[in-house]
């Protein structure tokens, strides 16, 4: 299967996803996966510079 079919199938852009813990290990990787789908990830979680810090590195890594 190539890969611009599983980006077709499998797309999230115009998509927001919600990501709560998402600014440490199991939570960031669902961040980053979901935005490399090209989903808008909204990442909550009680630590706000924590929430900074990944918006910040998967908005640029990722574009989204």
């Amino acid at each position: 299967m190539g890969t611009d079919l599983l980006y077709r199938l499998f797309s999230l852009r115009g998509k927001t996803a919600l990501i709560s813990g998402g600014y440490k290990r199991i939570g960031w990787m669902f961040a980053e996966t979901y935005a490399e789908a090209g989903a808008n990830v909204a990442i909550v979680a009680r630590n706000l510079e924590g929430c900074k810090q990944a918006a910040s590195e998967i908005s640029s890594k990722f574009g989204v």
